[in-house]
């Protein structure tokens, strides 16, 4: 029997303290500073960053392309083997032939 009221005892005790309200923390703070002197910056380019221009052009030419559109296998497949082949003739021209 006194096991039993251990087991109640202990099982009313744990459930009282998982009933038992959080204790509730306020946070206060003020921000104290001086207003005749704020601390800003500002930033301002004194000349145009180079190669905006073409930027613009690469961005615009690839929208141009309409990069969200489907893409057929055989037309996709057949681009890519170009491509390949153009990386291919690029490094052959880079690379100085071995010699003997």
């Amino acid at each position: 029997m006194t096991l039993s009221k251990v087991i109640a005892f202990t099982g009313l005790f744990s459930m009282a303290a998982m009933a038992a309200e959080p204790e509730i923390v306020e946070l206060e703070s003020t921000i104290t500073g001086s207003q005749e002197q704020p601390k800003v910056i500002y930033i301002v380019p004194w000349q145009q960053p180079a190669g905006a221009k073409e930027m613009a052009q690469q961005i615009n030419s690839y929208l141009d392309r309409k990069p969200l559109s489907l893409l057929e296998r055989p037309v996709f497949l057949r681009q890519l083997q170009q491509f390949e082949q153009l990386e291919r003739d690029q490094k052959q021209k880079v690379s100085p032939a071995p010699q003997k």
